[in-house]
C-alpha cells in the first residue's frame, strides 16, 4: 500500500519534471503584424509644460495571468513614465496632477487570444498559436479649464507560434519579451509625439 502511494507520488513528480523540461525546450517565435511606425527623430525642442500621467492598464488572456491587474497597471505606469522622461521634451512628468498644465489619461490594453492549449497538452508536438493586441488610448486634457485637447488611439497586433521544432529557430529570432517591449516603446513614442504636437499648437 505504501509502495503504491510512493510510486504514484513519484510518477506525478516525474510527470511535472518532464512537462517543465518540454516547456523549456519548446520553441516560440513571435512577430508584429501591423507594425506601428517608430518615431525616428523625436522633437528636440523642449516644452515648458508640466504633464500629469494617469495610466490604467488591463490584461486579458485566455490563459493564466502571471500578474495581477493592479501590478500590471502599476508596472506599465512606471514604464510609460520612464519612456516619457527619457525623451526630455517636457518640463516635468509625474503621476501627480498638482500644478500640472495638462493631464494625460491613458488606457492601455493587452489582449492575448489563441489556441496554444492543444500545443501545451501535446508537449508542443502539435503547433500552437495565439494572437496578441496592444491598444493604447490617450486623452489629453488642459488642466486649467478641463478642456479635452485630443483623443487618440494606437493599436498593434502580432502573433506567437509554438512548436518544439522552433527551438532551433529561437537563436535567430527575437524573444516574445523583446517583441512586446519593442511594440510598447513604439506605441508610447507615437502617443508622446502626438501629445508634443498637441501642446505645441496650444
Amino acid at each position: 500500500m505504501v509502495d503504491s502511494k510512493l510510486n504514484t507520488s513519484l510518477f506525478r513528480i516525474m510527470s511535472k519534471v518532464i512537462f517543465i523540461c518540454f516547456l523549456f525546450l519548446s520553441g516560440c517565435v513571435s512577430w508584429r503584424e501591423n507594425r506601428v511606425q517608430s518615431v525616428g527623430n523625436f522633437p528636440s525642442n523642449s516644452l515648458n509644460a508640466t504633464i500629469c500621467v494617469d495610466l490604467k492598464a488591463s490584461l486579458k488572456s485566455n490563459g493564466i495571468n502571471a500578474v495581477s491587474q493592479e501590478t500590471f497597471s502599476k508596472d506599465n505606469m512606471n514604464k510609460f513614465l520612464n519612456v516619457a522622461k527619457n525623451k526630455g521634451v517636457f518640463k516635468n512628468i509625474s503621476s501627480n496632477n498638482k500644478n500640472a498644465d495638462y493631464i494625460l489619461r491613458i488606457n492601455y490594453e493587452v489582449e492575448n487570444n489563441g489556441f496554444s492549449g492543444l500545443s501545451i497538452a501535446t508537449l508542443f508536438i502539435v503547433p500552437g498559436t495565439d494572437r496578441f493586441e496592444h491598444t493604447m488610448n490617450m486623452e489629453l486634457i488642459r488642466n486649467k479649464d478641463s478642456k479635452i485637447i485630443d483623443n487618440y488611439t494606437v493599436t498593434e497586433k502580432g502573433q506567437n507560434l509554438y512548436h518544439i521544432l522552433l527551438l532551433f529557430a529561437m537563436p535567430f529570432a527575437k524573444s516574445t519579451r523583446e517583441i512586446y517591449e519593442a511594440s510598447y516603446n513604439d506605441i508610447a513614442d507615437n502617443i508622446l509625439e502626438r501629445v508634443y504636437t498637441d501642446i505645441s499648437k496650444n
